[in-house]
Protein backbone atom coordinates (compact mmCIF):
# COMPACT_ATOMS: atom_id res chain seq x y z
CA UNK A 1 0.00 0.00 0.00
CA UNK A 2 1.50 3.33 -1.04
CA UNK A 3 1.93 6.22 1.37
CA UNK A 4 -0.71 8.90 0.94
CA UNK A 5 0.23 12.35 -0.27
CA UNK A 6 -1.35 13.86 2.85
CA UNK A 7 1.05 11.98 5.14
CA UNK A 8 4.05 13.07 3.07
CA UNK A 9 2.83 16.66 3.25
CA UNK A 10 2.57 16.39 7.04
CA UNK A 11 6.17 15.15 7.19
CA UNK A 12 7.32 18.07 5.02
CA UNK A 13 5.36 20.51 7.17
CA UNK A 14 7.16 19.28 10.30
CA UNK A 15 10.46 20.13 8.62
CA UNK A 16 9.18 23.51 7.44
CA UNK A 17 8.06 24.28 10.99
CA UNK A 18 11.60 23.49 12.18
CA UNK A 19 13.14 25.46 9.29
CA UNK A 20 10.74 28.35 8.54
CA UNK A 21 13.44 30.00 6.40
CA UNK A 22 12.99 27.23 3.79
CA UNK A 23 10.24 26.97 1.18
CA UNK A 24 8.82 23.91 -0.59
CA UNK A 25 10.35 23.63 -4.06
CA UNK A 26 8.61 20.26 -4.17
CA UNK A 27 6.95 18.34 -1.35
CA UNK A 28 10.23 16.61 -0.45
CA UNK A 29 12.61 19.46 -1.44
CA UNK A 30 12.72 22.31 1.08
CA UNK A 31 15.07 24.96 -0.24
CA UNK A 32 16.21 28.55 -0.33
CA UNK A 33 18.62 30.54 -2.49
CA UNK A 34 22.00 31.27 -0.91
CA UNK A 35 24.38 33.07 -3.27
CA UNK A 36 25.21 30.77 -6.21
CA UNK A 37 23.40 27.80 -4.66
CA UNK A 38 20.00 26.43 -3.86
CA UNK A 39 20.49 24.89 -0.40
CA UNK A 40 18.21 23.01 1.91
CA UNK A 41 16.79 19.72 3.13
CA UNK A 42 15.77 16.93 0.80
CA UNK A 43 13.68 14.04 2.09
CA UNK A 44 14.57 11.00 -0.01
CA UNK A 45 11.99 8.22 -0.13
CA UNK A 46 13.83 4.91 0.23
CA UNK A 47 13.33 2.62 -2.76
CA UNK A 48 12.21 -0.53 -0.95
CA UNK A 49 8.39 -0.27 -0.96
CA UNK A 50 8.67 3.52 -0.53
CA UNK A 51 7.50 3.38 3.08
CA UNK A 52 10.48 5.14 4.68
CA UNK A 53 12.50 8.29 4.07
CA UNK A 54 15.92 9.69 4.90
CA UNK A 55 16.92 13.38 5.23
CA UNK A 56 19.89 14.95 3.45
CA UNK A 57 21.44 18.41 3.45
CA UNK A 58 21.85 19.22 -0.24
CA UNK A 59 23.13 21.93 -2.53
CA UNK A 60 22.31 22.58 -6.19
CA UNK A 61 24.27 24.94 -8.43
CA UNK A 62 22.80 28.08 -10.00
CA UNK A 63 25.43 28.49 -12.73
CA UNK A 64 24.06 25.95 -15.23
CA UNK A 65 22.27 27.11 -18.37
CA UNK A 66 18.73 27.06 -16.94
CA UNK A 67 16.65 25.89 -13.98
CA UNK A 68 16.10 22.43 -15.44
CA UNK A 69 19.84 21.84 -15.80
CA UNK A 70 20.51 23.26 -12.32
CA UNK A 71 18.12 20.69 -10.85
CA UNK A 72 19.45 17.63 -12.68
CA UNK A 73 21.22 16.61 -9.48
CA UNK A 74 22.80 18.05 -6.35
CA UNK A 75 26.37 19.28 -6.52
CA UNK A 76 26.77 18.01 -2.97
CA UNK A 77 24.72 16.10 -0.43
CA UNK A 78 25.37 15.21 3.20
CA UNK A 79 23.44 12.40 4.80
CA UNK A 80 22.03 13.09 8.25
CA UNK A 81 22.89 10.31 10.73
CA UNK A 82 21.16 9.57 14.03
CA UNK A 83 22.72 10.08 17.46
CA UNK A 84 24.42 6.70 17.23
CA UNK A 85 25.89 7.49 13.85
CA UNK A 86 23.49 5.20 11.98
CA UNK A 87 21.40 5.93 8.93
CA UNK A 88 17.86 7.14 9.42
CA UNK A 89 15.08 4.93 8.05
CA UNK A 90 12.05 6.96 9.10
CA UNK A 91 8.68 5.26 8.50
CA UNK A 92 6.05 7.54 7.00
CA UNK A 93 3.43 5.64 8.97
CA UNK A 94 5.06 6.49 12.31
CA UNK A 95 7.23 9.50 11.49
CA UNK A 96 6.58 11.20 14.85
CA UNK A 97 8.74 8.58 16.55
CA UNK A 98 11.88 9.63 14.63
CA UNK A 99 11.22 13.05 13.12
CA UNK A 100 12.16 15.05 16.22
CA UNK A 101 15.51 13.26 16.51
CA UNK A 102 16.17 13.65 12.77
CA UNK A 103 15.50 17.39 12.93
CA UNK A 104 17.73 17.76 15.99
CA UNK A 105 20.54 15.82 14.32
CA UNK A 106 20.16 17.95 11.19
CA UNK A 107 20.55 21.16 13.17
CA UNK A 108 23.71 19.72 14.75
CA UNK A 109 25.08 18.50 11.43
CA UNK A 110 24.65 21.60 9.27
CA UNK A 111 27.34 24.12 10.13
CA UNK A 112 25.51 27.08 8.69
CA UNK A 113 22.13 28.72 9.13
CA UNK A 114 19.34 29.36 6.66
CA UNK A 115 18.74 32.82 8.14
CA UNK A 116 18.33 36.00 6.13
CA UNK A 117 22.06 36.63 6.62
CA UNK A 118 24.47 33.73 6.04
CA UNK A 119 28.12 34.13 6.97
CA UNK A 120 30.64 33.34 4.25
CA UNK A 121 32.97 31.69 6.77
CA UNK A 122 30.19 29.30 7.81
CA UNK A 123 29.54 28.22 4.23
CA UNK A 124 33.27 27.75 3.63
CA UNK A 125 33.31 25.51 6.71
CA UNK A 126 30.49 23.48 5.18
CA UNK A 127 32.31 23.13 1.87
CA UNK A 128 35.61 22.22 3.53
CA UNK A 129 33.79 19.54 5.54
CA UNK A 130 32.77 17.88 2.28
CA UNK A 131 36.33 16.63 1.82
CA UNK A 132 36.15 14.55 5.01
CA UNK A 133 32.93 12.85 3.87
CA UNK A 134 33.82 12.41 0.19
CA UNK A 135 35.32 8.99 -0.37
CA UNK A 136 35.31 8.64 -4.16
CA UNK A 137 37.16 10.74 -6.73
CA UNK A 138 33.90 12.09 -8.24
CA UNK A 139 32.67 13.19 -4.79
CA UNK A 140 35.96 14.92 -4.06
CA UNK A 141 35.85 16.67 -7.44
CA UNK A 142 32.33 17.92 -6.74
CA UNK A 143 33.61 19.28 -3.42
CA UNK A 144 36.41 21.17 -5.19
CA UNK A 145 34.03 22.49 -7.87
CA UNK A 146 31.63 23.70 -5.17
CA UNK A 147 34.43 25.54 -3.39
CA UNK A 148 35.83 26.95 -6.65
CA UNK A 149 32.55 28.49 -7.82
CA UNK A 150 31.68 29.81 -4.37
CA UNK A 151 35.06 31.55 -4.25
CA UNK A 152 34.45 32.93 -7.75
CA UNK A 153 31.02 34.19 -6.72
CA UNK A 154 32.29 36.08 -3.67
CA UNK A 155 35.28 37.41 -5.64
CA UNK A 156 38.01 35.84 -3.51
CA UNK A 157 40.59 35.41 -6.27
CA UNK A 158 43.23 34.01 -3.91
CA UNK A 159 40.85 31.19 -2.96
CA UNK A 160 39.82 30.75 -6.61
CA UNK A 161 43.42 30.25 -7.75
CA UNK A 162 44.27 28.08 -4.76
CA UNK A 163 41.28 25.82 -5.44
CA UNK A 164 42.05 25.70 -9.17
CA UNK A 165 45.55 24.43 -8.35
CA UNK A 166 44.03 21.76 -6.11
CA UNK A 167 41.66 20.73 -8.91
CA UNK A 168 44.55 20.44 -11.36
CA UNK A 169 46.47 18.26 -8.92
CA UNK A 170 43.52 16.05 -8.00
CA UNK A 171 42.36 15.62 -11.60
CA UNK A 172 45.76 14.16 -12.51
CA UNK A 173 44.85 11.11 -10.38
CA UNK A 174 41.94 10.25 -12.66
CA UNK A 175 42.21 7.88 -15.56
CA UNK A 176 41.67 9.86 -18.80
CA UNK A 177 38.65 7.78 -19.88
CA UNK A 178 36.84 8.17 -16.54
CA UNK A 179 37.50 11.90 -16.53
CA UNK A 180 36.38 12.31 -20.13
CA UNK A 181 33.14 10.45 -19.39
CA UNK A 182 32.20 12.98 -16.72
CA UNK A 183 33.77 16.27 -17.81
CA UNK A 184 35.28 15.95 -21.27
CA UNK A 185 39.05 15.93 -21.51
CA UNK A 186 41.01 17.16 -18.53
CA UNK A 187 42.42 19.99 -20.65
CA UNK A 188 38.94 21.12 -21.72
CA UNK A 189 37.71 21.03 -18.13
CA UNK A 190 40.59 23.10 -16.78
CA UNK A 191 40.25 25.54 -19.68
CA UNK A 192 36.55 26.03 -18.86
CA UNK A 193 37.36 26.87 -15.23
CA UNK A 194 40.01 29.34 -16.38
CA UNK A 195 37.55 30.92 -18.82
CA UNK A 196 34.96 31.25 -16.06
CA UNK A 197 37.50 33.23 -14.03
CA UNK A 198 38.09 35.56 -16.98
CA UNK A 199 34.35 35.84 -17.69
CA UNK A 200 33.23 36.20 -14.08
CA UNK A 201 30.67 38.85 -15.00
CA UNK A 202 28.87 36.42 -17.32
CA UNK A 203 28.98 33.80 -14.57
CA UNK A 204 27.33 36.24 -12.12
CA UNK A 205 24.72 37.28 -14.68
CA UNK A 206 23.75 33.65 -15.31
CA UNK A 207 23.28 33.06 -11.58
CA UNK A 208 21.12 36.18 -11.31
CA UNK A 209 19.06 35.03 -14.30
CA UNK A 210 18.50 31.60 -12.77
CA UNK A 211 17.58 33.08 -9.39
CA UNK A 212 14.64 34.77 -11.10
CA UNK A 213 13.43 31.76 -13.06
CA UNK A 214 10.20 29.83 -12.62
CA UNK A 215 10.20 28.09 -9.19
CA UNK A 216 13.50 29.55 -7.97
CA UNK A 217 12.01 33.04 -7.77
CA UNK A 218 9.45 31.71 -5.26
CA UNK A 219 12.18 30.68 -2.81
CA UNK A 220 13.44 32.91 -0.01
CA UNK A 221 16.90 34.41 -0.46
CA UNK A 222 19.77 34.75 2.02
CA UNK A 223 22.36 37.50 1.76
CA UNK A 224 26.02 36.61 2.19
CA UNK A 225 28.21 38.58 4.59
CA UNK A 226 31.73 38.30 5.96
Amino acid sequence: MSISISIKKKVSQDWLDAYPELSPYKANKLFKVVGPFVLGIELFTLPYQGKEYRPYFVGYSLWDNNEEECMLGPIFMQEIKDKKGWQFNIPFSDYDSKNAEAIECTKNKIKTSFDKIVLIKDLLQVFNSLFSTSYSLPEKMYAYITKFYFALYIGDLNLVNETLKEIINVSSDWGPNIFKFRYGTREQFIEKLQNDIINRESFLNLIKLNQGSNKFKKLKISDLEY
